[in-house]
Formats: structure tokens, C-alpha cells, sequence
């Protein structure tokens, strides 16, 4: 019994996953992504996984669910390489967003580039076309 329980707690620790949110940032951040929205799924915990695809592949990308509460399947998405600049397009309408929530700190120490705050948060007419 004994054995079994050092097993398993020697388990536990070396099977946790050690990654930090910067490490994560780190990680997607410096993704580019485009194409139109194909599935939505939520993750406990506050995320969503976007599958993203063109006629070529399909990608996808993790990001908070705050941000995203309205995006919907066939709407166009760009996320920005090496920023957490998000855009959706959907019809003749665009909106601005920020693909996760950084503090400042964190933000700081990455160099985070985001949209500024008159731009960004609201739907508004789409000034170009994205590519479909």
C-alpha cells in the first residue's frame, strides 16, 4: 500500500502540466491566423477554441471567451501575428478586439501590441473588405 501511494503521488506531480500564462502568451502570440470561423468550442475556465480555415487547412487558435461573446460560425477572423490584435468581419461590419486579456505587467515585459481603446470594443462599418 505504501508503494502505491508514493506511485501515485510521484505521478501527480510529474504529470501536472508547469506552464504559466506568460508561457502561453509566449506561445500564441506570436500566431497569425485568418480565415472564416468553422466551429466554436468553450473550455472550462474561461477560454474558446477556434477552428479557423481556408479552402487550404484549418488552424486553430485559443483565446478568452470575453472578448468573444459574439462571434458566431461564418464570421471572418484575423488574428494578428505577434500582437493581440483579433478582428472579425461579418457582413459590412468589423469590430476590433484584443484576443486576450493581458495585464500590464505582463504586457509590459512581452511587448504586447493591442488595439487602442477608440478603436476598439464595438462594431462599426468595415471601411475595406477582408478577403472571403
Amino acid at each position: 500500500m505504501r508503494k502505491f501511494i508514493i506511485f501515485f503521488v510521484f505521478l501527480s506531480v510529474y504529470s501536472c502540466n508547469n506552464l504559466t500564462i506568460v508561457d502561453v502568451y509566449k506561445e500564441n502570440l506570436p500566431q497569425e491566423i485568418e480565415g472564416k470561423v468553422r466551429k466554436i468550442e468553450l473550455y472550462k475556465g474561461g477560454g474558446i477554441l477556434l477552428s479557423v480555415g481556408t479552402i487550404e487547412e484549418n488552424k486553430n487558435i485559443g483565446l478568452d471567451h470575453i472578448f468573444f461573446k459574439g462571434i458566431k460560425v461564418g464570421d471572418y477572423f484575423i488574428k494578428k501575428a505577434h500582437s493581440n490584435k483579433c478582428i472579425i468581419e461579418r457582413n459590412d461590419s468589423i469590430i476590433y478586439l484584443d484576443c486576450y486579456h493581458i495585464s500590464k505587467e505582463i504586457r509590459d515585459s512581452l511587448g504586447v501590441i493591442e488595439w487602442t481603446n477608440d478603436k476598439k470594443g464595438y462594431w462599426q462599418p468595415a471601411m475595406w473588405s477582408v478577403p472571403k
